[in-house]
């Protein structure tokens, strides 16, 4: 009896280890399409280089051997920008810089993670661009991945922009600068869903685990057989809650941000950054630069090529002034900043403004926009009214920059914008081909 249950069992373990070999060689495969599981992606178009962060040293000389530092932030924010401030914060230690950053935006996420550290760090943040020595004239181009730690440049906050995931970074700051003149804006956040579905070939195994059959699958091809791509409705309790935290009104500034579709930007009006609070002061962001000089250093980077009236400098006091036309992300208007300094000491409680006559009969004033010398000259011209000229040919202008002191001995100055390159993409942008009447003579 019992030689015959031990044979029984030989047989039955003899039995189970054929089927083993069986199922195990007998693999069989099968062809399952199966949709993966939805994925955010961020929309296809970018619009500016990724983001470079690296710590940058002053170059306006006068400053050795003390030459203030900052952090510059340059580009798109994409899912690598946290690494790069890490990597920059990882190199500080406990030293605190400044942020100088300027951005068209970008992916929210990575942005919200990069304004917890900002804060927890305690740093503040400046709309403020940085002109690196190596990218200005003669240089034709700037490769920003080219950049590092410790390369020298200039802060400068014209035609500087924060806009769209860039206003969560500002948010963070303890500090939060921006000059009355700079550009901070908002838009509905952009997020698209994408739905790939994809034809998947398995190799099965089976095997016999305890009298049961046991199933492993094994992937071996993988073919993408569909891909739907449509635009989401983003979840914005995340970014309610991180205004919130950063002491941001909320109530005063989502709707702002869900009163302009994503294709747009609302520029936040100086009233409208005041009372959101993402804004604690109205200045340029060199004023956190405690060692930086603040003079000005030479020409700007982008100005628009101008000539002093001989006989009118002559007969008046002595300055040097550069006339920088800046387009907006929103192409409400061009602006023209002009930047003065006085060759010889200025008088007491001097205070410049600018008229500007244009060929095509437009008139306009630029006034100050700060109390230092350092602070430009200020006007807009309406696009509508730079699409008329520019179409007629009249885009020159005539500068008077008079002293509030002395008003009756101007610097004259001629300037053009139609000489400017970035003109004919601003009017192939929003000048339509409709003739249209000349504006009226101010």
């Amino acid at each position: 009896m019992g030689d015959r249950t031990k044979a029984d069992s030989a047989d039955k373990q003899r039995a189970a280890m054929w089927l083993v070999c069986v199922l195990a060689l007998g693999l069989a495969s099968a062809a399952v399409a199966a949709p993966s599981k939805p994925k955010r992606v961020e929309p296809p178009k970018v619009a500016a280089a990724p983001m470079r962060v690296v710590i940058v040293r002053d170059s306006r000389p006068g400053c050795e051997p003390n030459c203030a530092e900052w952090i510059s932030a340059l580009g798109q924010i994409t899912k690598e920008t946290p690494a790069q401030f890490r990597r920059v914060f990882k190199a500080l230690g406990a030293k605190k810089l400044p942020i100088f950053i300027s951005s068209p935006g970008g992916s929210v996420d990575p942005a919200i993670a990069i304004g917890r550290e900002i804060r927890k760090r305690g740093l503040d943040v400046a709309v403020e661009r940085t002109v690196f020595q190596k990218c200005e004239p003669p240089a034709t181009s700037c490769d920003l991945a080219a950049l590092k730690d410790g390369d020298k440049g200039r802060a400068d906050p014209i035609g500087t922009a924060c806009s769209s995931a860039c206003v969560l970074i500002l948010a963070a700051g303890k500090e939060r600068l921006v000059p009355v003149y700079g550009f901070v804006g908002l838009h509905r956040h952009h997020e698209w869903r994408t739905t790939v579905q994809k034809l998947q070939t398995f190799r099965v195994h089976r095997r016999i685990e305890n009298w049961r059959v046991v199933e492993h699958r094994e992937l071996i091809a993988e073919k993408e057989v569909n891909r739907k791509t449509v635009e989401g409705d983003p979840d914005y309790a995340p970014v309610r809650a991180y205004f919130g935290q950063m002491g941001i009104d909320t109530a005063a500034i989502m709707p702002l941000l869900l009163g302009t579709p994503h294709t747009g930007i609302h520029r936040m009006t100086p009233e409208e950054r005041r009372r959101t609070r993402i804004v604690t002061r109205f200045a340029a962001g060199d004023e956190l630069l405690q060692t930086a000089s603040v003079e000005l250093d030479g020409k700007p980077d982008a100005a628009v090529p101008s000539a002093v009236d001989a006989a009118g400098a002559a007969a008046s006091f002595k300055l040097v002034a550069e006339v920088r036309p800046v387009y907006p992300p929103s192409g409400e208007a061009i602006e023209i900043f002009i930047r003065v300094k006085a060759s010889d000491p200025p008088a007491p409680g001097a205070h410049y403004a600018a008229d500007i006559a244009f060929a095509g009969g437009k008139n306009l004033v630029a006034t100050r926009t700060g109390e230092r010398p350092a602070d430009p000259l200020y006007a807009a011209l309406a696009t509508e009214d730079f699409c008329v000229m520019r179409r007629v040919g009249n885009l020159a202008m005539r500068i008077s920059i008079r002293d509030a002191a002395r008003p009756e001995r101007p610097v004259l100055i001629a300037a053009d914008l139609g000489r400017d390159p970035l003109t004919a993409r601003l009017a192939s942008l929003y000048c339509s081909t409709a003739a249209v009447a000349l504006p009226a003579k101010n």
